[in-house]
């Protein structure tokens, strides 16, 4: 089963992401302006950034949400 991830860019530093199942609540850190819906993506999309497939699967799990560094994307949207 595929998941699907909302991501959001931090307004104040674009390379710093974080990914959020869609069957999980925001993370109350992201309400605000310090960040910036950037669109959905699977876990493609995330390994195509360099992500490891299985680390968001373990964040969520563990945490509900994933915060990571995007060096290859940055100010480009994340999704496809």
């Amino acid at each position: 089963m595929t998941t699907y991830y909302n991501l959001f860019r931090r307004a104040s530093q674009p390379q710093i992401c974080c990914a959020v199942p869609q069957t999980e609540p925001l993370p109350s850190f992201l309400s605000g302006r310090a960040w910036v819906y950037g669109g959905v993506a699977d876990e493609t999309a995330l390994a195509s950034a360099g992500i490891r497939q299985d680390i968001p699967d373990w964040a969520s799990n563990h945490y509900a949400f994933y915060v990571f560094h995007d060096r290859r994307l940055e100010r480009r949207p994340l999704t496809r």
